[in-house]
């Protein structure tokens, strides 16, 4: 993805020799954890826009807003309905 190349490349320009061992050594999430410090906020705010435009266009954030009984959902989903919600548009 073209809008976020900038900030990996200067996330990987400011990766020091530790960060690097760190990420060779510190097991399946250590990339991640490393990218999510370095430019996490950054990331952020690229994307999160872009996510919010893709997933409205395809009508998610609005099927999440009908009400339980309208899709047929039992009661519990009342509860389940706002956290998919936040969970698509955080």
């Amino acid at each position: 993805m073209a809008q976020v190349a900038q900030i990996f490349g200067d996330a990987i320009r400011k990766m020091t020799l530790d960060d690097a061992r760190g990420i060779f050594t510190g097991g399946d999430h250590a990339a991640t954890g490393f990218f999510l410090c370095v430019a996490g906020d950054a990331l952020t705010a690229r994307i999160r826009p872009i996510v919010a435009k893709a997933t409205d266009s395809v009508g998610v954030t609005q099927n999440t807003r009908r009400s339980p009984p309208a899709m047929g959902v039992v009661h519990w989903a009342v509860r389940w309905v706002p956290q998919v919600r936040s969970a698509v548009t955080n």
